[in-house]
C-alpha cells in the first residue's frame, strides 16, 4: 500500500506539471500538532511542503488539486518522566476549493489563478492521508520501539493572501483523521505561484 500511495503522489504531481501555468502553487510551512496520549500532553512540530494545481474555476471560485508532505518532530523529551523520542512523516492528496468572487466558470484556468493572485482567499480542503509514525520510550534499561502506518481523511480550512509578485502569506487548520495522527494542526508559511 505504501508504494501505491507514492505511484498516486508521483502520478499527481507529474499531471500538474503537464497542465502548470501561472496558478501553480507551492507552499513551503511549518506546521504544529498538539496530541493528547494518557492525558499527557504531545507536541508535534516541522515543516510542510504543499504543491497545489488549478483545475476547474467556477462561479465564484477556483477548484484546485494538492498534494502535501509533512514531517513532524516530537518535542518532549519525557512523558510520565520516562525518555522519549519520535516522528511523524505524512502524505496527502485532494482538492482544494478557493472563493474568490471575481472567478467565474466562463474563464480560462490562467485567468482564474490571476484573478485568484490579485486578491486574498478563504478556502477549503478535502483529501486522504498516509501518516508513518515511528517512535520510542525507554523505561529502565528497557527500550520499547513503536512504529506505526495508518491512513484516513484529512480536512480544513485556510487563508491566503498575496504580499508582492507572486509571493504571498498562508495560514490553515487542518484536521487529520489517520489514527496515527487523529488530531487538528495549525500550519503557516509562505507560498509562490507561477
Amino acid at each position: 500500500m505504501k508504494k501505491s500511495i507514492r505511484t498516486l503522489a508521483v502520478a499527481g504531481f507529474l499531471t500538474g506539471l503537464l497542465q502548470a501555468d501561472n496558478s501553480t502553487t507551492i507552499k513551503l510551512g511549518y506546521e504544529t500538532v498538539n496530541q493528547d496520549v494518557l492525558g499527557q500532553s504531545l507536541d508535534l512540530k516541522g515543516m510542510s511542503l504543499a504543491i497545489e494545481f488549478p483545475l476547474n474555476p467556477t462561479n465564484g471560485g477556483l477548484l484546485s488539486s494538492f498534494i502535501h508532505y509533512s514531517q513532524l518532530d516530537l518535542k518532549q523529551s519525557s512523558i510520565f518522566g520516562f525518555p522519549i523520542s519520535g516522528d511523524t512523516d505524512a502524505i496527502g492528496v485532494g482538492l482544494k476549493y478557493n472563493f474568490c468572487k471575481t472567478i467565474d466558470s466562463d474563464m480560462e484556468t490562467e485567468a482564474a489563478g490571476n484573478a485568484l493572485n490579485s486578491k486574498a482567499s478563504f478556502y477549503v480542503k478535502l483529501g486522504y492521508e498516509k501518516v508513518d509514525t515511528s517512535g520510542s520510550i525507554t523505561v529502565g534499561p528497557a527500550r520499547i520501539s513503536l512504529n506505526d502506518d495508518k491512513k484516513g481523511l484529512v480536512y480544513g480550512a485556510g487563508f491566503e493572501t498575496k504580499t508582492s509578485g507572486n509571493i504571498g502569506f498562508f495560514a490553515e487548520w487542518l484536521e487529520h483523521k489517520a489514527d496515527s495522527l487523529d488530531d487538528s494542526s495549525i500550519k503557516f508559511g509562505i507560498f509562490s505561484r507561477f
